[in-house]
């Protein structure tokens, strides 16, 4: 009689990325232990390998991309020049690795540590970060001031130096940029919603038509820096029913307590909907490109429509009370 056994197709990957994550282990235990410098790890370990103990590994010039590794330690690890385009790098701690000149180009990279790493003459353009940290990297001066992601929501860049770079149209909701070099930085039509910029030095920075709402600007610098037209208040909650959007009265938006505004442009900064609970009625954009609006304690007001929000100019009475500061030296409507 034969009897048969079947494995799930999960369990199946299971085993064997349990199984080149310990042939890894051996390898680099052998090449330690066997030779002053070990053999270069075949691909495919690396390629099912999660949880990896690959620190101070030499991977110079290697090709790896498209490969994904999970929860692997490339502490100090040698990736000059590596061929990681559309690389997917999750939970990775890589604090400290040398990247110069490798191409990361359209890189998928999530809770990864990248403290300390270089980057002279790397390729990052298009890269998609989530949780990343650059907690006190030099990055203006390693890359030139290009833009090296598209996005990077909840990423650690405190202390970061990014002074004269690009990140317009970026996405960067929640990430850490406190006490960040911020000098002359492009922020244009950028997304920053509840990121935290307390302290930093945002000096001549241009911050026109981005979203700022829930933006943390406590004891920043903010001198000469322009927030025209950009979006720093929003109601905390809407409701929709039979076409009606309501809205309640609470709103999110900038805090500049403390910040120094000497020369800064705040013209035609915006907040959507109102300051009140009010109801709108929005006829389709196909239709017509503007809204109604319609306040309980206020004047009807004519906004124009600008794909999913409803704005208008903030007064700067109210630009006052809910940016918590009195605007001494701003520029103003």
């Amino acid at each position: 009689m034969t009897i048969r056994y079947f494995l799930s197709p999960s369990l199946t990957m299971k085993l064997v990325a349990l199984a080149a994550t310990l042939s890894l282990s051996l390898f680099m235990a052998h090449g330690a232990l066997a030779a002053p410098k070990a053999d270069p790890v075949p691909r495919e370990l690396l390629d099912h390998c999660i949880g990896c103990d690959a620190h101070g590994m030499d991977l110079h010039g290697r090709d790896l991309h498209g490969i994904r590794l999970i929860g692997a330690n490339l502490s100090g690890a040698d990736l000059r020049g590596a061929n990681l385009r559309g690389a997917s790098l999750t939970g990775c701690d890589l604090h400290n690795a040398k990247l110069d000149g490798a191409d990361l180009t359209d890189a998928k990279l999530t809770g990864v540590s990248l403290e300390g790493a270089t980057f002279a003459g790397a390729k990052l353009q298009g890269m998609k970060l989530t949780g990343v940290s650059f907690r006190g990297a030099p990055l203006a001066s390693a890359m030139g001031g290009d833009v090296f992601f598209r996005s990077c929501t909840g990423c650690d860049l405190s202390r970061a130096i990014l002074h004269d770079m690009d990140f317009s149209r970026i996405q960067m909701i929640g990430s850490n940029l406190r006490d960040a070099n911020l000098r002359g930085t492009k922020f244009t039509a950028s997304r920053l919603t509840g990121a935290d910029l307390r302290s930093s030095d945002a000096t001549n920075a241009d911050f026109s038509g981005a979203h700022l709402v829930g933006v943390d600007l406590r004891g920043a610098n903010l001198s000469g820096a322009s927030l025209r037209d950009a979006v720093i208040c929003y109601p905390s909650r809407t409701t929709s029913h039979d076409g009606i959007v309501t809205t309640s009265g609470d709103i999110s938006c900038i805090d500049l307590r403390g910040a120094t505004l000497r020369g800064a442009d705040l013209r035609g900064v915006k907040y959507c909907v109102s300051l009140s609970r009010m109801n709108i009625i929005v006829r389709s954009e196909r239709k017509a490109a503007e809204a109604r609006v319609v306040a309980p304690e206020a004047p009807r007001v004519e906004v124009v429509t600008d794909g999913d929000r409803d704005c208008r100019p903030l007064s700067a009475d109210e630009l006052r009370m809910h940016s918590h500061a009195d605007l001494g030296g701003a520029r103003l409507n």
